[in-house]
């Protein structure tokens, strides 16, 4: 898998305006909502959306609960080199390979 993870750390206080201001200028393809009180993220979640409908922009929205795994999908061939114990295990195509992957 040839990608960068881009973390960027904020206040996890920052209101309704501040967070939507964040995304319009970032702009990701892909926006996964965590920590914050489910009913606001709903809420967030469903401004988000209508605004890039709005915007005819292609950009994908998560709110999963604690614990819930969230796949997002890619079009295109990928490769990925491995390393520590998932290196020494033996794999196929097709095989699913659960973990976590940062680029400093």
């Amino acid at each position: 898998l040839n990608m960068s993870v881009q973390y960027i750390s904020f206040s996890a206080h920052s209101d309704y305006q501040q967070t939507k201001e964040f995304i319009d200028i970032l702009q990701p393809p892909h926006i996964i909502l965590v920590h914050g009180d489910a009913n606001e993220m709903s809420r967030l979640k469903k401004s988000l959306e209508e605004q890039f409908r709005d915007q005819s922009r292609d950009c994908k929205v998560w709110n999963p609960q604690n614990t819930v795994t969230v796949e997002i999908e890619f079009k295109g061939e990928k490769s990925a080199m491995i390393i520590g114990k998932l290196a020494e295990q033996q794999y196929k195509d097709g095989d699913i390979i659960s973990g976590v992957l940062v680029e400093k």
